[in-house]
């Protein structure tokens, strides 16, 4: 294989014009593969996305409630909190000019539950039971109780009552189906929450709660991140306009941006550190930057070609997940080690293992057992690394790309030592990849 890259690099280098047409070739078609690929921002990208495991996260996501904001406003009156959960919904019409949550609704909903009341009020037989039927029977033979009931609801109906205190009037004056709402609130998912007006309230009345759900769903923080910055404005607004009121903001969708916004801000500031010392390093090694930025050259080409390579086979790509570390346990005689990715792992061991999404490793020496969230046992292979890929891919894409330059620029050595220089640099090269064959 020595031999086979040493007559790459002769060729290219006595064929120049052929090897800037070749380095310019493969970067466009690169470019081109690499500008086709959608980059989005979905956290959890790093998990397994095989087709069960997408329907799985799907799911999970819908039962859990994970794509779903919650909006919270405190202080001031009750009449306050109304006014100012009214005005959110009308700053929010207002604001979202995108259409990220178009018809945005502060009300909880009052068609919906009309239409739940209508349908019980049309099948009430279907609801009641032998106790019902005699409590129905004790209250009409109470002396006096018709009239009297029939008094209340006239003067229920004369104060400020809201339309669904109205239907239910209608539907039942003399209060002899209210079990059955009884047993229907035994059934409410919102935890002794009630309206006021329409608004929904928390079971103290000490604050009011606005729900929407983020169409981007829990994880894709792209989207969200703009959602997240127009209910800031939103929510700024509000207070702005109710003085005294405290508009607070949680929920899924939230909390993934702010993770991923965090992931990017750490993972900018380490690459950051990261360029920083290595082109300190260059320079002492080599005193000069122009070598420096002719190696950060090399290196975006690398980019580059990889971005190019996995766009044939991949419409998209999550770049959050570029600062997310993923996890290795890899088993040599005696030892376990966990490592972030492969590379870092070589020198000690090539027998791993890869966790799979909701597992969890317990690491005792020289072993590793895997579980699930029930914490049963699951059985892995053990995940034999074969270098072939690394010891092939890497001498080629650096002969080519160092050997096309070489056809840019004019390097102050004579014709005979360039080469030779050139064929040494490369034999050395060769010879760092020899160990991973």
């Amino acid at each position: 294989m020595k031999q086979t890259v040493l007559r790459i690099y002769d060729f290219l280098t006595s064929h120049k014009r052929t090897a800037f047409l070749l380095l310019l070739a493969v970067g466009i078609l690169c470019a081109v593969s690499a500008l086709r690929m959608n980059y989005d921002e979905d956290i959890s990208a790093f998990l397994p996305q095989g087709p069960d495991s997408r329907r799985y996260s799907a799911v999970y996501e819908r039962l859990g409630g994970q794509d779903r904001m919650a909006v919270f406003f405190e202080g001031g009156d009750l009449d306050s909190r109304l006014d100012a959960m009214a005005a959110f919904e009308e700053i929010w019409a207002e604001t979202d000019t995108a259409g990220l949550v178009p018809g945005l609704e502060a009300r909880a909903g009052d068609t919906a539950v009309t239409d739940v009341l209508a349908f019980l009020s049309a099948n009430w037989p279907y609801f009641l039971t032998e106790k019902d039927y005699a409590r129905a029977d004790s209250l009409l033979a109470l002396p006096g109780y018709v009239p009297q009931r029939m008094e209340e609801d006239r003067d229920a109906l004369y104060s400020p009552v809201s339309s669904l205190s109205s239907a239910y009037f209608r539907s039942d004056p003399l209060g002899l189906f209210s079990p059955v709402l009884g047993r229907l609130e035994a059934l409410n998912p919102t935890g002794g929450n009630h309206l006021e007006d329409g608004f929904l309230m928390t079971p103290d009345g000490q604050a009011g709660v606005v729900f929407f759900t983020s169409p981007f769903g829990g994880s894709e923080t792209g989207r969200n991140g703009e959602l997240v910055n127009l209910l800031e404005t939103v929510k700024a607004k509000v207070m702005e306009a109710c003085p005294g009121i405290t508009v607070t903001s949680t929920g899924g969708p939230e909390v993934a941006v702010e993770n991923a916004r965090r992931i990017k801000k750490d993972s900018a500031l380490a690459l950051l550190l990261a360029a920083v010392l290595i082109c300190i390093v260059l320079w002492l090694s080599y005193r000069r930057w122009s070598d420096v930025l002719w190696i950060l050259l090399s290196i975006a080409a690398g980019a580059l070609f990889a971005l190019g390579i996995i766009a044939l086979f991949r419409s998209s790509v999550s770049i959050i997940i570029l600062g997310i570390g993923s996890m290795i346990i890899g088993i040599a005689e005696g030892d376990t080690y966990v490592a972030s990715d492969v590379p870092a792992i070589l020198n000690h061991t090539r027998q791993v293992y890869y966790i799979d999404n909701l597992e969890m490793g317990r690491l005792v020496p020289g072993e590793a057992h895997f579980y699930d969230l029930n914490g049963d046992e699951v059985n892995k292979e053990c995940v034999t690394i074969s270098f072939s890929v690394f010891s092939t891919a890497f001498p080629f894409s650096t002969t080519v790309f160092l050997t096309s330059i070489s056809a840019l620029r004019t390097l102050p050595l004579k014709k005979s030592a360039s080469a030779s220089t050139g064929r040494r640099a490369h034999a050395a090269m060769i010879s760092v990849c020899r160990p991973l064959t």
